[in-house]
């Protein structure tokens, strides 16, 4: 490496663009490392988020008042035929696009893993509680 440059990349996060479902990749240029501060901010920008907060960012849009016949948050007996080959198959349905949902809900950034937990949560939600 030379060490004649003034700066140097320190940190890589991958950052959700709000609202348009695209990644953009973002580099900081430093003189140091980054601060405590920055860093547990990059590292929450990656963790995977809970079922309930990929609902509320998206999946509500749609699965709440159960628009184009999407399952409704909290109702079984609509969730359980969707779930009758397993969950593996009802979340890659999710992530490739079903019927009048995009893939990953239109929601690029969303991992399998959120997208899984979406699920669960969608089907054990009590639908009373808003």
């Amino acid at each position: 490496m030379n060490s004649n440059w003034p700066k140097r990349i320190c940190a890589i996060a991958v950052v959700s663009m709000a609202g348009t479902g695209a990644l953009d990749v973002v580099a900081a240029e430093r003189t140091g490392p980054p601060s405590p501060t920055e860093s547990s901010d990059a590292m929450a920008l990656l963790r995977d988020r809970s079922g309930k907060e990929i609902v509320e960012v998206r999946c509500k849009d749609c699965h709440e008042q159960g628009k184009d016949g999407a399952p409704r948050i909290g109702d079984q007996a609509a969730w359980i035929p969707r779930l009758k080959n397993g969950l593996d198959v009802t979340v890659r349905s999710a992530i490739h696009g079903h019927g009048k949902m995009p893939a990953r809900g239109g929601m690029a950034e969303f991992t399998d893993t959120e997208i899984r937990r979406a699920i669960v949560y969608m089907f054990h939600a009590d639908p009373a509680a808003k």
